[in-house]
């Protein structure tokens, strides 16, 4: 079991259930192979970090050459099938989650 004080400020609320009680580390060469079957999508990873057990990765979603942003359920399809087309045995060591990152925040105007 994971202690609390342990995990960091951005673990979400809603996840801190599953992460105090996964017995499972998250390696760091399945954290390296996340973030680069992320950049090879649609999804643009602008910053990431990990601890003992949970890595976040937090970005942009690509537009399209016609300009358009693709919506978040398609770009979490597009990431779930690449991993699970994924030859190297990630899908088995990681389990993704896409949620809105609540500490961004939109520019100002001014």
């Amino acid at each position: 079991l994971v202690d609390m004080m342990s995990v960091p400020l951005w673990v979400p609320s809603s996840l801190l259930g599953f992460i105090l009680t996964s017995g499972e580390e998250l390696v760091a060469s399945d954290f390296r192979a996340t973030k680069k079957l992320l950049q090879s999508s649609s999804f643009f990873v602008t910053s990431s970090s990990s601890c003992r057990v949970a890595g976040i990765f937090r970005g942009n979603f690509v537009k399209s050459r016609e300009g358009d942003a693709p919506t978040s359920e398609a770009v979490f399809e597009n990431v779930l099938r690449r991993l699970e087309e994924d030859e190297s045995g990630l899908r088995d060591g990681v389990q993704l989650f896409m949620m809105e990152d609540n500490e961004w925040r939109p520019e100002d105007g001014g």
